[in-house]
């Protein structure tokens, strides 16, 4: 039997549910698939991502890298190493650095981050057991790679205390005690210390004080070998008794002048200086602040320039050196003061070694000595070759010199020494290097001994034979502050007649030292050339 056709809309009807179910059926699966999908990646993704999806990166979980670093001290024998302690600095590059104790005995191990490290004593000094004390300068530069070792040693030695000073003695013994308080009981590094201080060698006995009045004619150069083995020169004499001074001071066993004093920029004082600094190493240059325009003078200049010479101002208050053995000090000029008289501007200089005392006076004048110092002195250098101006019976009462050294050449123009000075001398022992020669004066702190090249008696001048009178170069000095020297003047303040030169063809007279001399130079007194019609240098300034 036939079946009836279902009417239209009984057709439409079933054609609606069957698209429901169909659509229906789309949404579950992709329902499916998505759960799916959550699921895989909340348990951790598809098989083929477990591997890298569960392990963390190396960069931000993986442990970083080490290696094992073996610290060590050692000694090269020299002291007892039983119970020492010794620390070490290590520093990463680029990292803070860190302190390890040592051992003497043992490796010290030390698990570090893996890369470049160096390895330095923590102190440089330090005290064994027995307060001996040690140092290291060691250093030592170690790579560390992950999983492997190194080695680093830090190695002391004890100290030669033969070869330091007793202040350095000291001062390395109290870093050490510093350092070492730090990481240990503070009673136990008491004891070290004072065991330390315990070893400290005796006190050598100093040596000999020796001032040496070298011979250089009319002019002045002293040099004194100091209880410490240091030196200091005085003036080098006149331009043509620098060789003699210069192979003096090397016949000694000399090479270098610790300390070099210009009193002033007379040709008789610093003209030898130029040939001495020029061959010598020399530490200090000392100097008033005073100048001239001749050639001498910017002579020597050019020698403190072109040696590199460190120079300091003299003026009064200053010291020269330090040193508890002896003392330097400046007693003239005065810093800041002018003085007509450019001999004034001298640096006088007053050396005390234990109970003897040595006064140098340069060619300043007897009152500016008295000012300077008005109390005993062992040994004085007469002022200005044994003028009547630097020379008197009330500076040498106030001074009651023991020795007397008078530096002149004989026959000089100037009749140096004066009997005035020779007089006011009378109840001394008076030496004089034109008599004498080279006088030397040694003290042991408390006595003094003098000897001379030979034997001879100091007499006056013959004033005869010219006037009493500096090569000066009347420039006008002030204070002290300058490196270089400083000028000089006349003694013709007595009314005497003074020494000027002329040349053979020139129409004016000139001072000692006058750049203007170099070709020829001819001695005359001032009235002679006066009478001559003689005008006076406009450079030199000489007396009128």
């Amino acid at each position: 039997m036939k079946m009836r056709r279902k009417p239209r809309a009984e057709r439409a009807t079933g054609a609606k549910g069957k698209h429901r179910l169909k659509r229906g059926l789309l949404i579950a699966l992709a329902i499916f698939v998505f759960l799916c999908v959550v699921g895989a990646i909340a348990g951790g993704g598809t098989p083929q991502d477990t591997s890298s999806a569960s392990q963390p990166t190396q960069a931000s979980q993986e442990a970083p890298s080490t290696g094992t670093l073996a610290l060590a001290a050692s000694s090269d024998q020299s002291f007892d190493t039983t119970g020492a302690k010794a620390w070490a600095t290590v520093t990463k590059d680029g990292g803070e650095p860190q302190t390890f104790e040592l051992s003497f005995s043992d490796d010290v191990t030390k698990d570090l981050d893996a890369g470049r490290y160096t390895v330095t004593p923590a102190s440089h000094y330090l005290l064994a057991q027995d307060g001996t004390l040690i140092e290291s300068d060691s250093s030592a530069t170690v790579t560390l790679d992950n999983g492997a070792s190194a080695n680093a040693d830090v190695s002391y030695a004890a100290s030669d205390l033969s070869a330091m000073s007793d202040a350095d003695i000291d001062a390395a013994i109290e870093s050490a005690a510093s350092f070492m308080s730090q990481h240990m009981d503070a009673s136990e590094v008491d004891s070290l210390k004072a065991a330390a201080l315990a070893k400290k060698p005796a006190p050598q006995p100093a040596g000999p004080l020796k001032a040496h009045f070298i011979d250089v004619g009319q002019g002045d150069s002293e040099f004194i070998e100091l209880p410490d083995g240091k030196t200091l020169l005085i003036d080098g004499g006149p331009t043509d008794a620098g060789e003699k001074v210069l192979s003096y001071i090397k016949g000694l066993g000399y090479s270098g002048i610790d300390y070099v004093v210009a009193t002033h920029p007379h040709e008789d004082h610093i003209g030898g200086l130029t040939t001495v600094i020029s061959s010598l190493d020399v530490g200090e240059l000392w100097a008033p602040d005073a100048s001239t325009n001749t050639e001498t003078f910017e002579n020597f200049l050019d020698a403190i320039e072109s040696r590199g010479i460190e120079t300091h101002g003299a003026s009064a208050g200053k010291a020269i050196g330090d040193s508890d053995l002896y003392s330097i000090q400046i007693l003239g000029p005065q810093g800041g003061a002018s003085y007509d008289d450019l001999n004034d501007a001298s640096v006088i200089v007053l050396l005390t070694y234990g109970q003897n005392s040595f006064l140098f006076t340069g060619d300043a004048s007897s009152s500016l000595i008295s000012q300077a110092c008005n109390t005993h002195v062992d040994v004085l250098k007469v002022g200005h070759h044994g003028s009547r101006t630097s020379t008197n019976a009330s500076l040498v009462a106030s001074l009651s010199p023991t020795y007397a050294v008078i530096s002149y050449g004989v026959g000089n123009s100037y009749g140096h020494p004066t009997q005035e000075a020779l007089d006011a001398l009378s109840g001394t022992t008076v030496y004089g290097t034109g008599a004498n020669g080279t006088v030397t004066i040694e003290s042991d702190g408390t006595s003094l001994s003098a000897s001379a090249e030979k034997e001879g008696t100091v007499v006056a001048g013959n004033t005869d034979s010219g006037s009493e009178s500096s090569d000066s170069s009347g420039a006008a000095a002030t204070g002290a502050a300058a490196a270089g020297a400083t000028s000089s003047q006349t003694d013709a303040g007595d009314g005497s007649d003074p020494t000027v030169y002329t040349t053979k063809t020139g129409g004016k007279y000139h001072r000692e030292g006058c750049k203007y001399l170099r070709k020829s130079k001819i001695p005359i007194s001032l009235s002679e050339a006066k009478a001559q019609g003689l005008e006076p240098c406009s450079k030199c300034h000489p007396p009128t």
